[in-house]
């Protein structure tokens, strides 16, 4: 376990690293002269996301009770979280065939009821409110044009 943490931080650390390379080259937008532009959300995910990949190979160096067995890795815990890796691939592909909109309600209404969200309300109004705010925000704020496929 002690490999697949160390690995799996500094996998981490150079995808962060690319984000950030890639995200300074956004274009600017009507808020970026108060440092928030189209760059910072990526940019802050980034930080932190190298912040605590960091940690966890610190602390997988430091603990000795971490066993170098891979299969306790695999175990069924791990399903809903390949399921939810699985979901976000389907979700990128979706987003430029049928569009953000439509293809993130779905997303979000899908990936709450995999984490076993009861009410279909929540998970209804969840799914619009969220997408709708997102798409908002991103839209009339940091002025991005969000993929629009057939659908919106």
């Amino acid at each position: 376990m002690k490999k697949v943490n160390i690995a799996i931080g500094i996998i981490f650390i150079l995808f962060s690293t690319f984000i950030i390379v890639k995200s300074n080259s956004f274009t600017h937008t009507l808020i970026a002269d108060k440092g928030l532009g189209a760059s910072f959300f990526p940019i802050s995910l980034s930080v932190i996301t190298i912040i605590l990949s960091v940690s966890l190979i610190f602390s997988s160096i430091k603990d000795k009770s971490l066993s170098e067995n891979i299969s306790e890795v695999f175990n069924s815990d791990m399903k809903k979280s390949l399921m939810g890796m699985g979901l976000i691939v389907l979700y990128v592909i979706c987003m430029t065939v049928i569009g953000y909109l439509v293809s993130t309600v779905v997303f979000c209404y899908i990936f709450l009821h995999l984490f076993k969200v009861k009410k279909m309300l929540t998970k209804v109004l969840i799914a619009v409110i969220f997408s709708s705010a997102v798409y908002f925000i991103f839209s009339n704020l940091f002025l991005i044009n969000l993929p629009r496929g057939f659908l919106i």
